[in-house]
């Protein structure tokens, strides 16, 4: 069974956010206030996913926004999907 990109992007948070003791969902940041992954993490983030998914996340398309969180990234890789 082929996951969604949703648990993907969840996987590899909770992953790379170990310490973090709530539920995670798409309404969770990635940064402050969520699972705190710095800059390094969103990178880890990234890598995981574009690994995971076999597609390259072009870097001049994502935006803080797209990072705020893990529904917004899903979001973005759901858009951007067929290029």
């Amino acid at each position: 069974m082929t996951k969604s990109i949703s648990e993907l992007a969840i996987e590899s948070v909770r992953r790379l956010a170990p310490d973090y003791e709530g539920d995670l969902s798409l309404s969770t940041p990635i940064g402050e206030g969520g699972a705190e992954l710095d800059s390094i993490g969103c990178l880890e983030l990234l890598l995981d996913i574009e690994a995971k998914t076999g597609r390259t996340l072009r870097d001049e398309h994502l935006t803080t926004e797209c990072l705020a969180s893990i529904g917004n990234l899903v979001a973005f890789m759901e858009r951007t999907e067929n290029g």
